[in-house]
């Protein structure tokens, strides 16, 4: 494939470097694109870029199974607010079913902490991948269930 820079945003600018970044959302996204002042937008990332890098610098070097706690915390508190917005549009049996699996998610997820908390990074892996499976699995037997029901 050559040597092409593997791009996680859409502006090159972005994966240029740190000088780079931060003169693209100084400049460009908060001071064009959002309207504040040049000024205001500079202080705001030089700011946001101390409060967002050194805490993750320090978690991911000095204790990574806490750094990797709070990610894989961060992915279930999404996924627990994605299923409460889901839920308020759904019948009471639907409403199980996401019960049920919001339960797999989150002990799957808990078990994850455990296994990475005592450093066994394998079984929290199998246990990441095992998850969703059991989540699917149940689905489709109630699926199944309601449909031989009828």
């Amino acid at each position: 494939h050559g040597n092409v820079p593997v791009r996680f945003w859409g502006a090159s600018e972005m994966n240029k470097g740190l000088i780079s970044v931060y003169k693209y959302q100084s400049r460009v996204y908060y001071h064009q694109k959002k309207h504040l002042n040049l000024h205001l937008a500079r202080l705001f990332c030089l700011i946001a870029s101390i409060l967002v890098v050194l805490p993750l610098y320090f978690f991911s070097t000095k204790s990574s199974n806490l750094y990797t706690v709070l990610g894989i915390s961060i992915v279930l508190l999404s996924i627990v607010y994605f299923i409460v917005k889901i839920c308020k549009n759904n019948s009471i049996k639907k409403n199980i079913i996401i019960a049920l699996c919001t339960v797999i998610i989150i002990s799957g997820l808990y078990s994850t902490f455990i296994f990475i908390t005592q450093e066994n990074r394998i079984m929290a892996i199998i246990s990441l991948v095992l998850t969703p499976m059991l989540c699917i699995f149940t689905s489709l037997i109630t699926k199944i269930r309601s449909k031989n029901e009828k």
